[in-house]
């Protein structure tokens, strides 16, 4: 009678992601409590405000350091105090202090080889040590755009890896950065090492890519920090691969890596510039300090200022000779803000002699080169870029130009705020002319590294058939919808549970659009793994103009569309779509997603909650994986998560159990049990247990049931073993359950419950 009684609570789900977090406490000095944190607007300081500036600088241009192991890598993520090099008059701290990798304010280059496997190993040496009880921000404050913690910012000190634009596995321990979380020295949940795997296709494009962290709730703090570096990809010429390098002219041509960096920092009373989280969300800053730097002097009010660094330097001057050509890798690694990057005159006019010549976005080869007079980067793009500086005129020793961030209006603009014009870095021309010769553009074609997406590739049930909308503003607006900050993704902030579901082999057409909601929403979009070609651009008048050119991050002014196609290949796995403007991403502009396998069929169902129960749990009585016979009646007295699964082979079932091991390490009380019960045998049970994540000390056990007669019992065999969980208090009754065609996928809450079971001899308080 039991699977009968049992069908009524049984249901399918929703996959989806449960994510453990844990906020900090604040040694910040604090905003007055509710008040809106400072209007941001691109204010250029002294030193970067005028050409004047400009001219005085004598800061040598710096390249990022590199490392020097192709294969094993190591990143120390730490705090470093850097020196202010511009002149006196330069009205800026005489230090900064960041967090930084390695003790540089610029993360190390680091080059990998294309179809070979290659490993980062990152160190958190932060440490919280001073801070014992961490607290979440406080909910109820007006100023955040919801009350639950992934739409706030949090974790300031845990951190993470992302591999900008490589398409790696999004899963394990390579570019995965929805479970893995590195905490800093006294964290007691998240683990202060975490190696890093990364395996390059045999046939990945050549080219410019870069790494920065991805802990949601903290990207943006940590990116305005100058959390980044430069990842190049490189061939071999005997790999079959086109690449440009092959192309002789741009092999001769001297690399500048341009990694861009901006400081949104206030000054405190030592002269010492920080970063404030309070000019980096829109929150008041309670709860949000990383605790290894400490702030001081006042709260900003108004515009905060900024400044840009190239490299970790302010200004530097960059050195080419008449007629020399330099291959410049552009990245545009910071948090915020557009970059329309032209070269100026010493007149402070724009100048007719010198351009870049294009040949590759976001690290993918366009198969042309095209001369622009300007080069634009919304934040997480790149732009590869041949320059070629003119000959000199008889009788002259030198010419000087700068490289200029124009102004924009507020309605170009990320945040629909007007930004002011910079002055990043001088370029002088001097020394013996070279005779260098720019490619022939048309030899160019071969290297576009994707074939376009035809129109009998589409899938006809597209995983977004009305698109992707991003919509947002910073609040403190009059009306209804801008009075308060939101920023979402088709109308929802985002859900850490929720996930949308996409087969390999499978190619889709998306249209990407932002809503017009006061000239505050424009938005980066960028989606992790698979780059995309863009194939139509409708303007804010409804204009169509076709496109060719494939990316993985794209601008989407306010009120304007464009439409994208993406082949989804190789790799299984949860990532995510995000805005790029990183801290819309950590208040809420995200969405899970999953690249499952092709044979598999995208689940639909709405999510469903684990149902309330009380009955007593059927007998179980089976072998573990070692062969030992073991009863469910041994653990009376304790409470028991009693899960039900298809193997370790299963990817989703070890996901999930995964996810449940780690959330229930971190907040169940010593008289709770996990047993697992897979329909499989166990060939390799070390190798099974280290698959689901399982440590010595957890208190896991794992049971085998090949003739699926506990399945049975529980319900959870119909045609074939089904997925089930059951929480069982410490009497040996059922208090909550799932079964269905899917892992229950809410682990976080299927702990909460289990933490309100009470144990043998105490009402239980289950609900």
């Amino acid at each position: 009678m039991l699977p009968g009684l049992l069908k009524r609570w049984q249901a399918g789900a929703v996959l989806g992601l449960a994510m453990s977090t844990l906020a900090l406490s604040s040694v910040m000095a604090q905003a007055p409590k509710g008040g809106a944190r400072p209007v941001r607007r691109s204010r250029a300081i002294a030193g970067q405000a005028s050409i004047e500036d400009s001219r005085k600088s004598r800061n040598p241009f710096q390249s990022p350091p590199e490392m020097d192991n192709l294969d094993f890598n190591e990143l120390k993520l730490q705090v470093g105090r850097f020196e202010n090099r511009h002149p006196a008059d330069f009205d800026a701290p005489d230090h900064f202090e960041l967090l930084c990798y390695n003790g540089k304010p610029v993360g190390p280059t680091i080059r990998v080889r294309r179809g070979k496997t290659f490993h980062i190993h990152l160190a958190n040496v932060l440490d919280l040590s001073a801070d014992p009880n961490p607290q979440k921000p406080t909910d109820g404050d007006p100023t955040f755009p919801a009350s639950d913690i992934a739409r706030q910012p949090h974790d300031l000190c845990t951190t993470n890896l992302h591999t900008h634009g490589l398409h790696v596995s999004p899963a394990n321990n390579a570019d995965n950065i929805l479970d893995v979380a590195v905490g800093p020295k006294g964290d007691k949940v998240n683990k202060s090492e975490f190696t890093f795997e990364y395996s390059v296709p045999a046939d990945h494009p050549a080219g410019t890519f870069w790494y920065h962290p991805h802990r949601h709730g903290s990207v943006a703090y940590q990116l305005s920090n100058g959390l980044a570096g430069a990842l190049i990809v490189e061939g071999s010429k005997d790999d079959g691969v086109p690449d440009l390098d092959d192309v002789p002219e741009i092999a001769a041509a001297k690399e500048r890596i341009l990694v861009f960096q901006l400081y949104n920092y206030r000054k405190g009373d030592d002269k010492v510039g920080r970063i404030d989280a309070g000019t980096i969300y829109n929150v008041t800053p309670d709860a949000f300090a990383c605790t290894a730097i400490k702030m001081s002097g006042p709260v900003p009010t108004g515009d905060p200022p900024q400044v840009t660094a190239i490299n970790g330097v302010l200004n530097p001057v960059i050195q080419i000779a008449p007629g020399e050509v330099q291959r410049w890798r552009m990245i545009h690694a910071a948090w915020d803000v557009n970059r329309n990057l032209s070269f100026y005159t010493d007149k402070d006019v724009p100048a007719d002699d010198l351009k870049f010549n294009e040949i590759a976005l976001d690290g993918l080869a366009t198969g042309k080169m095209v001369e622009k007079p300007a080069v634009s980067l919304s934040p997480g793009q790149r732009s590869d870029a041949l320059v070629q500086a003119p000959m000199l005129n008889e009788g002259e020793t030198e010419r000087v130009y700068h490289l200029h961030q124009d102004g924009t209006p507020a309605t170009g603009s990320p945040h629909g705020r007007p930004q002011d014009a910079f002055y990043l870095a001088k370029i002088v021309v001097r020394g013996e002319p070279r005779q260098m010769r720019l490619p022939d553009a048309s030899a160019l074609a071969r290297f576009q590294p994707f074939a376009p997406v035809g129109d009998e590739e589409l899938s006809k049930t597209p995983s977004f058939p009305k698109g992707l909308v991003f919509s947002a503003t910073d609040g403190g607006g009059t009306d209804t919808n801008d009075k308060l900050p939101h920023y979402t993704i088709n109308g929802k902030a985002y859900d850490p549970n929720g996930v949308v579901q996409i087969r390999l082999n499978t190619a889709e057409e998306w249209t990407i659009s932002a809503e017009i909601v006061n000239g505050v929403s424009n938005h980066p979009f960028h989606i992790h793994v698979n780059p995309f070609q863009v194939v139509q651009h409708t303007d804010s008048l409804g204009n169509i103009s076709p496109r060719d050119e494939w990316r993985d991050t794209l601008y989407v002014p306010e009120g304007e569309s464009y439409k994208i196609r993406s082949r989804f290949k190789d790799f299984v796995g949860k990532t995510v779509i995000h805005c790029h403007i990183l801290d819309h991403e950590d208040q809420g502009m995200m969405l899970n997603i999953e690249f499952i396998p092709p044979y598999q069929t995208p689940v639909t169902a709405k999510p469903v909650a684990l149902k309330a129960a009380r009955f007593p749990a059927p007998a179980l009585t089976l072998v573990d994986a070692a062969g030992a016979a073991r009863d469910l009646a041994e653990f009376r007295g304790r409470k028991v998560a009693l899960v039900f699964f298809q193997g370790a082979e299963c990817a989703h079932c070890a996901e999930k159990l995964r996810d449940l091991v780690r959330d229930a390490r971190g907040s169940t009380d010593p008289d709770t049990e996990i047993v697992a019960v897979s329909s499989r045998r166990v060939a390799d049970t070390g190798r099974t247990l280290r698959a689901l994540g399982v440590l010595p000390s957890d208190r896991f056990h794992l049971l085998v049931d090949e003739g699926h007669r506990a399945f049975r019992n529980f319900g959870c065999y119909e045609e074939g073993p089904k997925h089930g969980l059951f929480l069982i208090d410490g009497e040996g009754v059922v208090r909550a359950l799932y079964v269905g065609d899917t892992p229950f996928d809410d682990t976080r809450e299927a702990v909460r419950r289990l933490n309100n079971l009470a144990p043998a001899g105490r009402v239980s308080a289950s609900r």
